[in-house]
């Protein structure tokens, strides 16, 4: 198999990207909310949303949105550590950098979709042969994903699957291939997402044996200075301004066991809501309820340890005092091997 060297195309692909991040125009690479969007997902309990945590490890913190999307989604594996602060771009948005992800705040959106990532495994690989080339012949052990033509199958899929799927790792973008890797120089089989960069390593054991590219950290060595130059910023909380009832469910669908988080914005505030949880097939099964108070801005978070629940679709509803629905949100629950 033939190994790909792209030290040569690094330097471009990063002025392309820093173009972007920093044009007065609205950013290209940023991915629009979804015609017909399901939801995001945030921790349960009836608490008030996130916070801030510190890191020392990297010496920046991590807060609200940002924190929730963060910690829902893979914490330190998959979006590594906050390496800068939140700023605020010359198109409106606040961003941050992570080791291996930059997080944008759009406010525009509905609140599942207000924290997105930037697609930066499109930005390094744009213009490559790799992303027009024919597919792999696709076999049981293997999905064909007709947007771009390309497939996934094995070890990838597999984490792919497991650790965040689409919203997380988007699209893939090539076939596997070997790459000299930037880090250490090392040959290895790797294969290019729209936000991120697999790659196999068989001398680890379990799920590291996959390991993600550090493609927020080389961003960020690449054009620091510039980024560093912009204001900084704090980052809301979902659903923040939010005039009607809204739900974020972060994740949207994840694995038996995980704890999903619900963020509930929008609703009246220091008022009780009975909160459901139910199949969504007919006839629906209740699965879990009870009453929680929401804050003073209307905001309720809920967590849901899905350790108990079989695999499925689901539908989360908030009631007010008159038994009625006040809004719902989907989710899903499925099993994976190991769960």
């Amino acid at each position: 198999m033939r190994v790909f060297r792209r030290f040569g195309r690094i330097a471009l692909a990063l002025g392309a990207l820093l173009t972007l991040l920093l044009a007065t125009l609205p950013v290209a690479g940023v991915e629009a909310a979804p015609a017909t969007p399901s939801v995001v997902t945030v921790p349960v309990g009836a608490q008030g949303a996130s916070g801030q945590t510190c890191f020392r490890e990297s010496g920046f913190c991590s807060e609200n949105a940002f924190l929730d999307f963060w910690r829902t989604n893979g914490a330190v594996e998959i979006l590594g550590y906050p390496i800068d602060q939140a700023r605020r771009y010359p198109d409106g948005l606040i961003r941050q950098f992570y080791e291996r992800a930059i997080l944008e705040w759009h406010p525009e959106n509905e609140a599942q979709y207000q924290v997105l990532l930037t697609r930066l495994g499109a930005a390094l690989i744009d213009g490559d042969p790799r992303t027009t080339a024919r597919p792999e012949p696709c076999n049981q052990d293997c999905t064909l994903f007709r947007e771009t033509n390309h497939t996934l199958r094995g070890t990838f899929a597999d984490y792919w699957n497991r650790y965040g799927g689409l919203p997380v790792f988007g699209l893939p973008l090539t076939e596997e291939f070997v790459e000299i890797s930037p880090t250490n120089g090392k040959p290895y089989t790797v294969q290019y997402f729209e936000r991120n960069r697999f790659e196999f390593h068989p001398e680890n054991t379990g799920r590291f044996r996959v390991l993600l590219g550090l493609l927020g950290g080389e961003t960020l060595g690449a054009i620091g200075g510039d980024v560093r130059a912009l204001p900084t910023v704090a980052v809301p909380n979902y659903g923040a301004g939010a005039t009607t009832p809204q739900i974020a469910a972060l994740p949207r669908e994840g694995a038996v066991g995980k704890t999903f988080v619900f963020i509930f914005a929008g609703l009246r505030p220091n008022t009780e809501y009975s909160i459901l949880i139910a199949t969504d097939s007919s006839p629906a099964r209740r699965v879990e309820d009870g009453s929680f108070r929401t804050d003073g801005n209307g905001t309720l978070v809920i967590e849901f340890d899905s350790s108990s629940t079989p695999p499925g679709g689901y539908l989360i509803g908030a009631f007010d005092g008159s038994g009625r629905l006040v809004v719902s949100a989907p989710f899903a629950i499925f099993f994976t091997a190991g769960s």
